[in-house]
């Protein structure tokens, strides 16, 4: 089958969220606790709540407030300023902001269903309620927390931006809030692996090799690398370059896990076993591999049920309505 662009955007945007949603509901529970509850198979299928809808966690509220920043029609210089409102927005979601430091400049933070927290990330709020104004020249702490790569996603997807550019800006989206290049840089690999499938139909191995040498360019880019390339190679991704075991809390790590059960999984419920049934971070790893996992294949590879049963399943649909509009092609 021949994918259109929109289908990959979807499938990316959609993945995503489903992702997040399957993962969340056991982000915080043992591996070998996840398989006493769910089976010999563990977690394989998403856990609604008692509304019968599945919830998602701050992975896919923060990138929905990437994409508004997105689908705002600005120049190229303002775009990253434009994000980090954004991010400021999704603040106020979370927490009591003073209107003196940020009052909100779009209208997703006046939805409902964003009005809620879920786990949101340490280093995403503190750096928030700091301002979120890092950059690769003064980042303003050393954190590799994966709240970098897992909100960064549509920026790929960016009309008329070359790859370098994807990449670059990528990057200093992550920074505003992670200082240290492991966190930053892998949102910028992300972004890179979704731009060569999004653009040219690559194949991951072959986006994952762009992604490479696209990072390499930067400084600190030798962890992020080593994992691309472990989770490319290796049977079973078990153990970081410490000999100690993955569970994708940092960037490095949970990209590498997406990428290994993108790599491994044969459909997208496989996908979703591996990425999520782990000791880890499992919203994240199992988000950014339905992410991946969405833009190779597209949004129809998706159980169309796990979609419209998802707690923003209203407002995320207006949401992407308003974005595929703005970066069509």
């Amino acid at each position: 089958m021949i994918l259109n662009r929109s289908d990959r955007r979807l499938g990316c945007i959609w993945g995503g969220a489903v992702g997040d949603a399957f993962g969340y509901a056991v982000e915080f529970t043992k591996r070998d606790d996840i398989f006493l509850k769910h089976g010999p198979h563990g977690l394989l299928a998403p856990v609604p709540d008692i509304n019968g809808k599945y919830v998602v966690s701050d992975d896919t509220q923060m990138t929905m407030f990437t994409m508004e920043a997105l689908t705002d029609n600005i120049a190229d210089s303002e775009t990253i300023e434009r994000i980090r409102q954004a991010y400021m927005d999704w603040l106020t979601t979370q927490t009591s902001v003073p209107s003196e430091i940020h009052e909100p400049v779009g209208t997703l933070s006046i939805e409902q269903e964003m009005n809620v927290q879920r786990h949101p990330g340490g280093t995403c709020l503190r750096s928030l309620m700091e301002g979120g104004r890092g950059t690769l020249e003064e980042p303003r702490n050393n954190s590799k927390g994966c709240g970098a790569v897992m909100r960064t996603a549509p920026i790929a997807f960016s009309r008329a931006l070359s790859h370098k550019a994807v990449v670059r800006r990528a990057i200093d989206a992550g920074v505003l809030t992670h200082g240290h290049p492991s966190g930053y840089l892998s949102a910028g690999a992300l972004a890179s692996i979704l731009k060569s499938i999004y653009d040219h139909g690559y194949s991951l191995e072959a986006a994952v090799e762009a992604a490479i040498e696209h990072i390499s360019a930067y400084e600190g880019h030798e962890e992020v690398v080593w994992y691309m390339g472990r989770a490319m190679s290796v049977y079973a991704l078990e153990t970081n370059i410490d000999g100690k075991p993955i569970e994708g809390w940092t960037g490095e790590e949970a990209l590498a896990m997406a990428l290994f059960s993108v790599r491994t999984g044969d459909t997208f419920r496989d996908v979703m076993r591996i990425a999520a049934n782990h000791d880890g971070d499992s919203d994240s790893t199992a988000s950014i591999a339905g992410q991946i996992y969405g833009t190779i294949h597209g949004v129809t590879v998706i159980p169309n049920d796990w979609i419209l049963n998802l707690d923003v399943y209203d407002v995320m649909a207006e949401e992407l309505r308003d974005f595929e509009y703005a970066v069509r092609v």
